[in-house]
């Protein structure tokens, strides 16, 4: 099962794709395994996502060359959540792709997937399922405005890239524009991933095979978030916070000029990017998970699953409670629940009995029960049955 980056893109080595990702180049990786991706997305898990009628226009899709395909057409009446079997088997047989967006929040395995990666980069991550049942693809070719790790899950799919004509871009590529030189062309086989900067416009398409890919979005931050988080910090200050004063004369105006000026240069520089990255993880709400009916202590195997999506610093060495700012929200966390919460952050998901094997030293089972019922408590990890 593919869990993490490390499973993701092995054998390649970590540092190879954190070099081509720090670098902004095209990365294709090709699979030994072939079938390791698809426990991430079986058929039946497809299929039941579509029989759950709980769909919505915003996360579940039929594209075809870039266009919608009205609900009208594969959906009872019209109404998005009553979807007709028979129309959209016919729809996916005439060149339609599905898209389920966000599919880290409605299958686990993908969502733990998702969240260990963002830990791992330290960026917004979030993941999208594209399903072509004949020829072509769901969309023309584009370049986005994040980065794109592709995994092929079943199938195959070739894919081509345009370049980038646009390096880094933060707008959208322009509809309409056309893209012609290729320079480069592959496919993607059963289980090979893809890594495409932003900016790189590209394509994807079948040609009479049925394909599922999964396209991991990548959002790091960039130098212009440093303004956002500079103006809340100028928003602290009563001089920014005053209206400019356009009806003064020339020289009390340029006399507020200056003022600004100078508040504008010690906001400078005093800037931290290591404290923009903290404030930024705080900041970063967990994954929605719960825990109903959590009383008894969890089995061995029980897997205790964190919803925080990114690393920060928990004082582990301490001994009393702390508290912590987590997803905006203050968290007043005992030791142990801190002990056992740093375990989960660097090594992702684990079964309770491994956490309580491998802290041991510290913590004996009942401590990180109690623990793991503590972080359940402020919805900071979920236990679920193995």
């Amino acid at each position: 099962m593919i869990k993490d980056l490390a499973s993701l893109l092995a054998p390649l080595p970590e540092r190879v794709f954190l070099d081509h990702f720090l670098a902004k180049t095209r990365l294709h990786l090709k699979a030994d395994d072939p079938k390791r991706a698809g426990p991430l997305l079986p058929w039946d898990v497809v299929n039941r996502l579509i029989e759950s009628d709980r769909q919505t226009p915003a996360t579940f899709m039929l594209r075809r060359e870039g266009r919608l395909v009205p609900t009208g057409m594969y959906c009872r009446d019209g109404v998005h959540d009553r979807v007709r079997a028979n129309a959209l088997g016919t729809l996916l047989t005439q060149d339609a792709s599905m898209v389920i967006n966000h599919i880290e929040e409605l299958v686990p395995e993908i969502g733990r997937l998702s969240n260990s990666l963002e830990r791992r980069l330290g960026c917004t991550v979030w993941i999208n399922a594209y399903l072509t049942f004949g020829h072509g693809g769901a969309l023309k070719p584009h370049y986005d405005t994040h980065d794109v790790l592709v995994l092929q899950v079943h199938g195959r799919k070739r894919w081509r890239s345009f370049g980038s004509s646009a390096p880094m871009p933060i707008a959208p590529s322009r509809r309409g524009t056309k893209y012609e030189a290729v320079v480069w062309e592959d496919w993607l086989e059963q289980g090979d991933a893809l890594y495409l900067p932003r900016g790189e416009a590209h394509e994807a398409a079948a040609e009479g095979q049925d394909s599922v890919h999964l396209t991991i979005g990548l959002q790091p931050r960039r130098g212009v978030d440093l303004f956002d988080w500079l103006c809340e910090k100028a928003a602290n200050d009563k001089l920014f916070r005053a209206d400019l004063p356009r009806q003064e004369s020339a020289l009390k105006l340029l006399a507020h000029e200056r003022q600004l000026k100078e508040r504008m240069h010690e906001l400078i520089d005093d800037l931290k990017v290591v404290n923009f990255f903290e404030a930024d993880d705080q900041r970063r709400v967990p994954q929605t998970l719960v825990n109903l009916n959590l009383t008894d202590q969890p089995s061995a195997d029980a897997i205790i699953v964190p919803t925080v999506r990114r690393r920060i610093p928990l004082a582990t060495d301490g001994n009393d409670e702390a508290e912590l700012i987590i997803g905006g929200e203050m968290h007043r966390l005992s030791a142990p629940a801190r002990r056992v919460l740093a375990r989960l952050l660097e090594h992702d998901a684990q079964t309770f009995g491994a956490i309580v094997a491998a802290l041991d030293s510290a913590m004996g089972e009942r401590q990180v029960c109690d623990a793991v019922q503590e972080l359940a408590a402020h919805g900071l990890v979920s236990v679920r049955r193995a």
